[in-house]
This record gives C-alpha cells, structure tokens and sequence, in this order.
C-alpha cells in the first residue's frame, strides 16, 4: 500500500482495513464477550449524547450538526462515514491532499457518487469501549477537518 499511495491519492475503505489491520499484525484477533452490535452501538448513542439515530438494513444513520449524514456500518469491523454534500472541487481537492496525514490516525477521505466521503474504520477485534470512543472521536474530528476542508 505505501508505495501506490501517493500524496492527493484517495484511499478505499479496503485499502483503510488492510492499513488498520497492519499496524496490528502482532496481536492475537480474539472474540470479544463485548464485541460491538449495532443495535447495541445504536442504543448507547441514543443514550450518552443524545443522539438521533435510525437503525435500517444493517446500518445506522444520523446527522451532524450542519446536517451532513452520517453512517455506521459493520462489515468486518466498523466503518464510520460523514457525507459532506456541500463540498466543492476545491473542497474535494483540498480533502484528497490531507488523506496521508489522516490515514495514520484512521480517517480518509474518499468520493462516492460525486459525494466527498470522511471514512474511519474501527478494527473487528477492538472492545465495545474502543469502539464507542472512536465513534465520538469521529464527530469531533470530523468537525474540525470539515472546517479545514470546506476553508475558504
């Protein structure tokens, strides 16, 4: 993967799990009594922060506070996406170039049907715990690199 990375490159969700996936090739994968569900993702983010979600086909959607929508998935661990519909090229040009900084903390973003994506991928072998702080992390930060993205 690092030698077809190149800087402004987007990265798939595939490309994401296989990176998150590296950084972790030591540690023993493990069935957690724990394991997060999304029903159970679901329920304690209605819980905790209030949150209104919706639980359909498999994935939980909700929105932002600017009303991008959000989604979490589970497909070999958790995928967390933020749709940010209002981006331009510019926008769109200015996300891809950060993609490299991101990867290493787990975050990269992608187009999907000319939509610029915020991706983050929690691994199938971390705690529920791991699993909902990575999900708060995703708000805060997905924030802050909107803000940067969508600069003028």
């Amino acid at each position: 993967m690092d030698g077809a990375l190149v800087f402004g490159s987007s990265i798939s969700s595939a490309e994401l799990r296989r990176h998150a996936a590296s950084r972790r090739h030591d540690t023993v994968v493990t069935a957690l009594a724990d394991a997060p569900s999304l029903a159970r993702i679901c329920t304690e983010m209605r819980e905790r922060w209030e949150i209104d979600v919706t639980l359909r086909r498999e994935t939980i959607f909700f929105e932002a506070r600017d009303l991008d929508t959000c989604l979490i998935r589970q497909t070999a661990g958790t995928h967390i996406e933020r749709r940010m519909t209002g981006a331009d090229d510019a926008a769109a040009a200015r996300a891809l170039a950060m993609n490299l900084t991101l990867c290493r903390q787990g975050f990269a973003f992608g187009v999907r049907r000319g939509v610029l994506v915020l991706h983050r991928y929690v691994a199938p072998w971390e705690s529920f715990e791991t699993c909902m702080t990575a999900v708060r992390e995703f708000f805060v930060v997905s924030e802050r690199i909107k803000r940067a993205v969508m600069a003028i």
